[in-house]
């Protein structure tokens, strides 16, 4: 899978770098996901910067993707970011945060 990152940010709103590396593994994993071929080819895209969040979001083709990603994520009944509190939101960032430095004292990290 040959995908070029660059330093731009996934979102111009998007101010925690911490939340930003997140974003990025996630997708990463998206990529290289076999089972829903078309989740893998828009986490692809985001990631080569082929195409952006804004326009993957009003993509008919990409925007099942987020749909069936925001079903999940009401099954599952996970709280909106912008619905949490200022101490929810510094504990997912400290959580965040401690989430990338595990994963860089891996090996082969």
């Amino acid at each position: 899978m040959d995908i070029d990152e660059t330093d731009r940010p996934m979102l111009r709103s998007l101010r925690d770098p911490a939340m930003e590396r997140m974003m990025r593994e996630t997708l990463r994993e998206m990529a290289g996901d076999t089972a829903d071929p078309l989740a893998r080819d828009l986490a692809r895209d985001l990631l080569s910067g082929s195409v952006t969040l804004r326009e993957a979001l009003g993509s008919r083709a990409y925007g099942e993707v987020f749909a069936q990603g925001l079903a999940e994520i009401e099954r599952a009944g996970v709280i909106p970011w912008e619905d949490r509190t200022p101490e929810e939101r510094d504990q997912l960032r400290k959580r965040a945060a401690e989430f990338e430095e595990s994963q860089r004292a891996e090996p082969g990290r």
